[in-house]
């Protein structure tokens, strides 16, 4: 719902001040494009997570149906290093990114010039395996 309402408003005032350039980038996870049905305690934190996949998409269908000169980006990171997730780090075979990962990739969707729309990026570590976590959850 935040997002929702997050999005509505930054883009009415966008609209009021009638910029010549916006952009707007969702922090969403690789739970919002991948089921891992071997970790049964997240399946509403990849529910939402799909749910942001989708409003992202249609906001950005959206500013080209209004000719607003917004870009919209969905950033999708894999396990990022942070103290929610130091249980998780510890897990055999379990890689994670680090923050400055998901800050070069902000950056990078800015740098790109305003004819070009980074619409998504996902991030994991180098060599991930999902697969081979499962063994960590049955």
């Amino acid at each position: 719902m935040s997002l929702n309402i997050c999005s509505r408003e930054a883009i009415k005032i966008m609209e009021e001040i009638q910029i010549k350039e916006g952009h707007i980038i969702n922090i969403n996870s690789v739970g919002g494009h991948y089921q891992f049905p071997f970790m049964k305690d997240i399946a509403i934190y990849s529910a939402t997570k799909h749910t942001v996949t989708i409003i992202t998409e249609s906001l950005r269908e959206l500013m080209g149906m209004k000719n607003l000169p917004v870009r919209v980006t969905s950033i999708s990171p894999g396990g990022v290093e942070t103290e929610m997730t130091q249980e998780l780090s510890k897990l055999e075979g379990f890689k994670m990114l680090k923050s400055i990962d998901i800050a070069e990739a902000i950056m990078y969707a800015l740098s790109t010039p305003q004819r070009v729309n980074v619409a998504e990026i996902i991030i994991r570590p180098t060599h991930e395996n999902t697969l081979s976590l499962i063994k960590n959850f049955i």
